[in-house]
């Protein structure tokens, strides 16, 4: 696998492999081997490693995880699966980009600076002060929750996107968010 396999695509040992697809006869195949096969060619979601949610920039929830995807981004290594969703108006990128009255391509100008410039930036920006990151803040966690932002979206989500979450006790985005992750 050359460096440029990588870039296009995760990939995942055989033997990894094997416990995501259970007892499959191809599981039982590949245990044998020691092969490096794409994830996407068993339609397996790609493992995503970026900050927690609650992960705070500038004392900013979000605002590190935003970065992080437009880093991504930018670089060509954002999975379709959040490419998709990256900056998409009504999903968590899209209430933070709306609250703080900034747009997807502003991070995408300065997301090539370090965090310490980011916070720089962003605490100069107009829309941007102590009290509004802490509204946000509130906001933010409570996501998803009856009277909060995306409360109608929560059970869309879990019947969807996240159906492997079904059945378990999520009142907002973040613990969703925080959910999935750890599955992966």
């Amino acid at each position: 696998m050359d460096k440029g396999d990588r870039n296009l695509s995760s990939w995942v040992d055989s033997s990894l492999l094997c416990a995501s697809v259970a007892n499959s006869p191809m599981a039982r195949l590949l245990s044998y081997s020691r092969l490096r096969l794409p994830c996407a060619l068993f339609n397996l979601r790609e493992p995503m490693k970026l900050p927690s949610p609650r992960e705070k920039l500038a004392d900013c929830v979000w605002l590190a995880r935003i970065m992080a995807k437009a880093r991504l981004s930018i670089a060509g290594q954002l999975p379709p699966e959040y490419a998709s969703r990256f900056g998409h108006p009504t999903g968590t990128d899209g209430q933070f980009l709306s609250f703080f009255q900034i747009t997807k391509e502003d991070l995408l100008k300065i997301c090539g600076r370090s965090d310490a410039a980011v916070a720089v930036w962003f605490l100069a920006l107009p829309t941007v002060s102590p009290s509004r990151i802490n509204e946000w803040n509130h906001l933010a966690v409570n996501l998803g929750r009856p009277g909060f932002p995306m409360a109608a979206r929560l059970p869309i989500a879990l019947a969807t996107v996240y159906k492997h979450l079904a059945g378990g006790k999520y009142g907002t985005v973040f613990e969703i968010l925080e959910a999935d992750e750890k599955s992966d």
